[in-house]
């Protein structure tokens, strides 16, 4: 069992977005350890699917800089459109373009980031905190 899994808790999904399959490997790897389920998307046309879908995702990690037309800013933009309450946590190497979006449901990790410091801003977002 997870740092954070109870048997008690409903699993909490977390959607990766990044173009880049390392970066995806990362944050799914350290996503599990924290007891979290987590589905990937390489760019915002395969995530729109699971954000259009029934899917529940309770957080969306995704990269700034996606392929295929739709960034960061608008796949998050699409997605609170019907989920209006997603928290993100946006991973960038150009970390001030996307400081006019930080607010109580988005977050920034800049690239090159530890896991550490990955796992600390998935716990925040959702409300998450190491047994004592």
């Amino acid at each position: 069992m997870s740092e954070f899994q109870s048997g008690m808790e409903p699993i909490r999904r977390v959607l990766v977005v990044d173009d880049e399959p390392l970066i995806r490997m990362l944050v799914v790897d350290t996503l599990e350890e924290l007891g979290l389920a987590a589905m990937e998307a390489g760019n915002a046309v395969e995530a729109s699917t699971v954000l259009d879908s029934d899917q529940p995702v309770d957080l969306l990690v995704t990269d700034l800089n996606l392929p295929g037309g739709v960034n960061g800013h608008q796949l998050v933009d699409l997605a609170r459109r019907t989920r209006k309450d997603l928290k993100v946590l946006l991973i960038t190497g150009y970390a001030p373009a996307a400081e006019d979006v930080v607010d109580d449901r988005t977050f920034v990790v800049a690239k090159p980031f530890l896991t550490e410091t990955l796992a600390a801003h998935v716990r925040h977002l959702l409300g998450l905190t190491a047994p004592e």
